[in-house]
């Protein structure tokens, strides 16, 4: 799970649904193969679920990360 635009993404930063929508939608038109990519940290579990759905992620296509030390929920997508 790591591609080259995770760099783009702070390990401590929080994501909007609109600044996931944005990223996944950048990364998936320059696309090769479908792949897994970091999507980031989100405030609340509904965030990358909202991104997930509106990029076409699938059922197992999504793996969250419940972090209870910094209340973050951190993402990958495979797309």
């Amino acid at each position: 799970m790591n591609d080259q635009s995770s760099e783009e993404i702070g390990a401590d930063q929080v994501l909007t649904v609109e600044e996931g929508i944005e990223i996944q939608q950048r990364i998936a038109s320059s696309r090769g193969p479908r792949q897994w990519h970091w999507m980031g940290n989100y405030g609340n579990v509904y965030d990358p679920v909202n991104v997930a759905n509106q990029g076409g992620v699938v059922a197992g296509e999504m793996i969250l990360n419940l972090n209870f030390n910094n209340n973050l929920i951190a993402a990958w997508m495979f797309y």
